[in-house]
């Protein structure tokens, strides 16, 4: 996930999103998130707890995306998390592959938290 700086900011955007975090747990699937440095958070208890969720996240610089981009599989969902929020859902594997290998370039250059 490409997480937007606006995903936080909205209380029930954010228990939607640790609602998906707890479904991709109970299935065993890992979650990676790159998130803008400048928005977030953490304590060490957190991160504890990320890691036995199978979630990895990353910060990075001069990262202030106002949309969230979500690539699973040969799917990707991009949702504007503005007003008026929505959500665009493409299934293509030509696509999901190009912003996966955007998402490992710029994993790469992350920092860990």
């Amino acid at each position: 996930i490409f997480a937007s700086y606006l995903d936080r900011n909205n209380q029930t955007l954010r228990g939607l999103i640790e609602k998906q975090v707890k479904q991709q747990h109970l299935l065993n699937i890992p979650y990676q998130a790159l998130v803008p440095a400048e928005n977030y958070q953490t304590t060490p208890e957190k991160q504890i707890e990320y890691k036995k969720r199978g979630l990895e996240i990353k910060k990075i610089e001069n990262f202030k995306i106002p949309s969230q981009i979500v690539i699973f599989g040969n799917s990707v969902a991009i949702s504007s998390l503005s007003s008026p929020m929505m959500t665009t859902y493409i299934e293509n594997q030509a696509i999901a592959q190009t912003l996966n290998i955007l998402f490992v370039q710029l994993w790469q250059q992350a920092i860990n938290v």
